[in-house]
């Protein structure tokens, strides 16, 4: 059975699967080379079949992550080769009149706009109406175990592109996607499933709570959480605007003090909205929302608001944090911890109240890049499991899997994009760089110890390797490395990503050396998801201003990158290096071998390691 998984929205991705092993799965931003790419087109889904030589008519299941709402939702058609039929809402508009109407316009990175757009079904709410969440405390009246919500976290429709129809197609739920990629990763047989993203809204947005038995997954609660939308709101005071900004946001919160921390924030929907936060009937945030943590920060500043504002305006993010901006950076992250806590515990008191007896508790959705948060519950909880694609790249692989029972992923979690042809690039495509750069050794067992000799003498080096990561973080096979104990490196390594001075880098180590080096070091600290504390201060380019860094345990099934760690201890008695995802400031993670390259050049970087041949560039 051939299963297509595919999401369409920001963060887009495909997955293909045949009788049950993935062979192809693409995140769109590195393929278009647009960070967070917002959409999937239909020439992008038609090539990345022909890649693996099939049309739509030969997939048996296609899949599309889709919303749970009781309003149309839209589906942007760009070439006009769409078709397709969900229900009896469906309707299509022009790009014009959709744009007469007042919408914002909507285009492609090469100024494509769209030739119509669909407004489509949602697919119904699932969870039963007693299980909302009015709160934490209570969250659920009784565990669901039937297969009428199973079934209806997908929705069968019907899809094709240019008369191609694929044999089956169905909308899978967002966060039931979420779920079923944490599940099918995870060692757990039966778990405790929670899933956290996206902004305040009505029906299941924000997330749900699910339990995993028997290969099946009964979804049980609507946690109504606001998570999302505390680190979006609260994060454009600081300028960040992006779908970036979250990530930032976690490094400048060590730098200050949680005192704008307002309770008032924590809690579900319903909680917010007692005190005016959220109105439920529009399903979301109200004025009050912005207005309430601004005038919470005068009261406690003494400034007008015109002052605050023209403080908060005064920081271009290039210099130290001044205390107001890292203050309030702290504060949201409090809340945001105590969000997620408050509504673990409350998920773990409802399987015991109901009697579930799980193995772990698995944890998904974009809200789970948090690293101090995920510290805090590996510590209350220990058995946590959270793979790399938990953000939203990875609904694409959980839809498809929805209809696989058994799926069968490689063997280390975080490799599973592509891996192309670098002796085929590097025989046809590199001689045309080559009157920039030189090839200076090749094999990986003369190159490794010669890499690990200049890291030794403060080299920076790009780090390429067989299949990409999933996954927002690069993890030793698209990296920059660089040494470790360099109390000058951290702000070097910025200087040529041209990033932020104060964020702050992660290390790359061997299982040995995190013991060694760290305390109370999560297990599975393999995809940069964990905090652990350093026990002294000699690694200071992977420590941040709290003390902590953000592991990522390497091990041999990550290939060469764990073979140069084990090359550099033997020269210099630690095997750790920093590592960064290999990109400048703006673009995505390098892809391809040809990307590589042309990123090396763009970048002051000193060698590029290119799966197996070390290149530098040319001097005379």
């Amino acid at each position: 059975m051939i299963v297509l998984g595919l999401h369409l929205f920001h963060d887009a991705s495909m997955a293909l699967f045949v009788d049950g092993e993935l062979v192809d799965f693409v995140e769109m931003e590195r393929m278009r080379r647009e960070k967070h790419a917002r959409y999937l087109t239909s020439r992008e889904i038609v090539r990345f079949l022909a890649d693996n030589h099939l049309s739509l008519a030969d997939i048996d299941v296609c899949t599309i992550v889709w919303g749970e709402n009781d309003a149309p939702m839209l589906m942007v058609d760009w070439y006009g080769d769409l078709e397709i039929e969900t229900g009896s809402n469906d309707r299509v508009v022009s790009y014009q009149d959709y744009v007469m109407a007042g919408h914002p316009a909507i285009s492609l990175p090469d100024g494509t706009h769209p030739q119509r757009l669909f407004y489509v079904s949602a697919i119904t709410p699932y969870i039963d109406p007693r299980n909302y969440a009015s709160s934490y405390e209570h969250i659920a009246a009784k565990a669901v175990f039937t297969d009428k919500l199973i079934n209806r976290m997908v929705k069968q429709i019907r899809f094709g592109i240019d008369g191609n129809f694929a044999k089956a197609t169905f909308f899978v739920s967002h966060h039931a996607a979420h779920a079923r990629y944490v599940v099918a990763c995870s060692p757990f047989r039966v778990a405790l499933v929670v899933s956290v993203d996206g902004l305040v809204g009505n029906s299941f947005t924000g997330g749900g709570i699910y339990f995993y038995i028997g290969h099946s997954l009964y979804p049980q609660v609507a946690h109504a959480s606001p998570t999302g939308s505390i680190y979006s709101f609260f994060g454009s005071l600081l300028g960040f605007e992006d779908l970036s900004g979250p990530g930032k946001l976690m490094g400048l919160s060590a730098y200050g003090l949680p005192v704008f921390c307002d309770d008032a924030y924590v809690g579900t929907l319903t909680e917010l909205s007692n005190h005016g936060l959220v109105d439920l009937d529009r399903g979301g945030v109200t004025p009050l929302f912005r207005q309430r943590f601004l005038q919470n920060i005068q009261n406690m500043t003494g400034q007008s608001m015109a002052q605050l504002q023209q403080q908060l305006l005064a920081w271009d993010m290039w210099s130290y944090p001044p205390a107001l901006q890292a203050n309030i950076a702290a504060s949201v992250q409090e809340m945001f911890r105590r969000n997620i806590v408050k509504l673990v515990d409350s998920a773990v008191r409802f399987a015991k109240r109901v009697g579930l007896t799980y193995e772990g508790i698995c944890l998904t959705g974009g809200a789970f890049l948090n690293c101090p948060t995920n510290s805090f519950l590996y510590a209350r909880y220990r058995r946590l499991f959270i793979p790399p694609a938990i953000n939203d790249e990875g609904t694409a692989l959980g839809a498809a899997m929805m209809f696989i029972a058994k799926p069968k992923l490689p063997a280390h979690l975080a490799y599973l994009g592509r891996s192309h042809d670098v002796a085929s690039f590097v025989n046809q495509e590199l001689p045309a760089y080559l009157d920039r750069l030189q090839m200076i050794g090749s094999g990986e067992e003369a190159v490794l110890p010669q890499l690990a000799a200049l890291l030794r003498e403060g080299a920076v080096c790009g780090f390429y390797h067989g299949r990409s990561e999933v996954g927002p973080r690069a993890l030793g096979h698209r990296s920059i490395l660089a040494r470790a104990d360099d109390c000058q490196m951290a702000a070097r390594v910025n200087r040529i990503k041209d990033r932020e001075p104060w964020r702050p880098f992660a290390p790359i180590l061997t299982a040995e050396m995190a013991a060694h080096y760290y305390l109370d070091v999560p297990a599975d600290s393999y995809y940069m998801l964990f905090n652990a504390t350093v026990k002294n201060l000699c690694l200071p380019a992977v420590t941040h201003v709290d003390g902590t860094s953000r592991l990522q345990i390497a091990t041999e099934a990550c290939g060469p990158v764990y073979r140069l760690l084990k090359q550099y201890g033997q020269l210099c008695g630690m095997e750790i290096l920093l590592n960064t995802s290999f990109n400048g400031r703006g673009e995505p993670i390098v892809e391809t071998p040809r990307d590589a390259v042309e990123s090396f050049l763009r970048l002051p970087l000193d060698y590029l390691y290119l799966d197996g041949y070390l290149l530098a560039r040319r001097t005379v």
